[in-house]
């Protein structure tokens, strides 16, 4: 398949050319003009072409980011609107088919994360001491299984995992 597909791994704001088919996943939670993501998506694409787009996606109106997100994890992220993000997607593509991944999906996979680090605990601690620029190796593995227990309860009672197909831009 190396003759039949290149992979691009590149800032959304620096997109040049076009594509047959443009993947994004886990992005969306980390950009906050979506207006600009989905113009120049629709850009980029070939005749034909389509764009998958992969997320965490919050039915509430108005979301705040967690402070202890924003500070240790996610640095500006935030939770996308869904019903705000498909009015955008229908003003840049004719063809926008949403669909959510089924309940407690990810919960189920942040907790088998948790659980597999929890297990590979030693190791990463010593990975960690011997091989990265971590001052404080307590403080990094406490702060990421923390993450992991408040991703999964979050996304347990608000939030969904989702994609979203387009096809057709409208430019």
């Amino acid at each position: 398949m190396q003759d039949l597909v290149t992979v691009e791994l590149r800032n959304v704001h620096d997109m040049e050319g076009t594509y047959d088919y443009i993947i994004s996943i886990g992005m969306l939670e980390h950009i906050s003009d979506f207006d600009d993501l989905y113009e120049k998506t629709a850009r980029a694409l070939n005749p034909g072409g389509q764009a998958l787009m992969h997320s965490i996606y919050s039915e509430s109106w108005f979301y705040k980011s967690d402070r202890w997100f924003l500070k240790y994890i996610f640095p500006y992220g935030a939770c996308p609107n869904f019903s705000s993000n498909m009015r955008c997607f229908r003003k840049y593509f004719n063809v926008v088919e949403p669909k959510k991944m089924p309940y407690l999906s990810y919960p189920k996979t942040l907790d088998a994360w948790f659980a597999n680090f929890c297990k590979a605990e030693p190791q990463i601690r010593e990975l960690l001491q011997q091989k990265s620029k971590v001052k404080d190796v307590e403080f990094a593995i406490r702060t990421f299984k923390h993450y992991l227990a408040i991703a999964s309860v979050s996304l347990s009672f608000a939030g969904f995992v989702g994609h979203t197909l387009v096809k057709e831009p409208r430019i």
